[in-house]
């Protein structure tokens, strides 16, 4: 079969027609700028595309399902790579990428050989991670790292932190307790917003709020700021801190001396031995100790 010439970017999609209409070899013209959002979709029949120097994106699930591709050439004017755009590839092997993309969507290589037969765990493109397939329960993002696409971690039940990556701009990651949040520039932007300048007009998941709180305090971010607002909220603030497991940040906060109370350790204590956390309890009973908080000699609480 020779080549198919599309002469247009606005060729019909094939539920448009009830049909699969691209086979065999494609090849897309000069001066074509957009794959468009599903312009291939589940055109199994196609068995290479060629890609012209002019396109500069490829849109969500462009080529999802296409499982006869094995190899694919993106040129280097291309900067943006959509959501599901190569997933369900089942054959694709192959992938050349140019030092030119910079964005890549959710899942964009979900389910294709070159994903899964990548030589590491985590799957970086540009200093994009695009994927981690590992299972430990602590991630260290290598060095390389300077932005995290949001399904980078998509399935990964095991984890229980990802350390934060905050540099120039690049998104925050938050973990506990097996779930995981990436939070994009924009988007701190906004939480601190709701959080240091009282702006409620912003929503937010108080879990996730608190997430936020205990990153900033962990590594000195906004320190005023985020100091006032552990004072102001404390006791709610440091109950989240225990039955999520933050134990860097409570480790941090009880170093610092500035915000347990005596009155309230017992509360502490208790509410750690209820949920679990035998290791936040053994920190709250030294610390305890250190400051001589017992009202009588050997008073205890038993774990």
């Amino acid at each position: 079969m020779g080549n198919l010439i599309i002469g247009s970017y606005r060729d019909p999609l094939p539920e448009e027609t009830g049909s699969d209409p691209y086979s065999g070899k494609v090849v897309l013209p000069e001066g074509m700028t957009k794959i468009k959002d599903m312009q291939f979709f589940r055109s199994e029949r196609m068995t290479s595309v060629k890609i012209p120097d002019s396109v500069t994106s490829i849109g969500d699930m462009a080529f999802l399902g296409c499982s006869h591709l094995t190899e694919i050439v993106i040129p280097p004017g291309v900067t943006t790579i959509g959501s599901n755009a190569f997933q369900d590839c089942k054959n694709l092997r192959k992938i050349v990428i140019p030092e030119s993309v910079t964005s890549i969507g959710n899942l964009a290589f979900e389910g294709t050989p070159w994903q899964e037969e990548y030589p590491d765990d985590f799957v970086i493109v540009n200093q994009i991670l695009v994927r981690y397939k590992g299972s430990a329960e602590t991630v260290t993002l290598p060095e390389s790292v300077k932005e995290i696409q949001e399904s980078a971690f998509f399935r990964c039940e095991r984890i229980k932190w990802i350390p934060v990556l905050i540099a120039d701009g690049n998104p925050i990651c938050i973990a506990d307790s097996g779930l995981y949040h990436i939070i994009s520039p924009r988007e701190y932007s906004r939480i601190r917003s709701l959080v240091l300048r009282k702006n409620y007009s912003v929503s937010m998941f108080t879990g996730r709020k608190y997430d936020l709180i205990a990153q900033m305090f962990l590594y000195d971010l906004d320190p005023d700021g985020t100091v006032r607002y552990i004072r102001k909220h404390f006791t709610n603030f440091f109950m989240y801190l225990i039955i999520a497991g933050h134990i860097k940040t409570i480790r941090k906060i009880l170093d610092s001396g500035k915000f347990l109370l005596k009155r309230n350790m017992d509360e502490y204590l208790k509410y750690a031995i209820a949920n679990q956390k035998h290791e936040i309890y053994l920190l709250l009973i030294e610390y305890k100790q250190k400051h001589d908080w017992y009202q009588t000699p050997g008073q205890n609480l038993e774990l």
